[in-house]
């Protein structure tokens, strides 16, 4: 009974962090349009798709607006109607927008190649220590550890669906730009 016990728990106790493969399907067919944009010389063009604080405006900055030959574009700091990914056709060299995860029609642009981004449990609440270091700086939610892990879990939702992955994701910005520009070959 006892070892019963211990065996259901274990299968609904909720993991306390997700785990991706770069070996899923959803990662060949990334790098197989990365390999067609480069083929065809047309730029490498990214929308890495995020939740508030996991901690894209730090990577902006951190890198002056520039990551392995690629100009960081803020979704934040642009405005109107064509508030979406096509925002990137716009640009002739490697741009990589960073942004939220909304899906919506311009979320499978044939020249734009789509990621996500949700940081471990760690470093999220890493980030949000170090927000509360400044709270006054932020909006109140943006450091609120209750909001920010309920906007990841949305997030994780969009990415894992069925007990399928259905789109590329990493555990840092990092990451996930290098997998492309290596892959695209910046």
């Amino acid at each position: 009974m006892m070892l019963w016990l211990l065996w259901w728990a274990a299968c609904h106790a909720k993991a306390d962090d997700y785990t991706y493969d770069v070996s899923d399907p959803v990662y060949t067919k990334l790098t197989d349009k990365l390999h067609r944009l480069k083929r065809q010389r047309k730029p490498l063009r990214l929308k890495v798709n995020s939740h508030s604080g996991a901690g894209k405006t730090y990577f902006i900055r951190h890198h002056d607006a520039k990551y392995l030959g690629c100009e960081l574009l803020d979704f934040d700091d642009f405005e109107g109607a064509n508030r979406s990914s096509a925002l990137l056709l716009a640009y002739d060299a490697c741009a990589v927008l960073l942004g939220s995860a909304h899906l919506d029609k311009h979320s499978s642009l044939e020249d734009v190649a789509y990621v996500f981004v949700v940081p471990s449990l760690k470093d999220i609440r890493h980030n949000v220590a170090k927000r509360n270091e400044g709270v006054s700086k932020h909006h109140e939610r943006w450091s609120n550890e209750t909001y920010i892990l309920k906007k990841r879990e949305e997030t994780l939702e969009k990415v894992f669906r069925g007990g399928r992955q259905r789109f590329p994701v990493f555990s840092s910005f990092e990451e996930g730009v290098r997998f492309c520009a290596e892959a695209y070959g910046v």
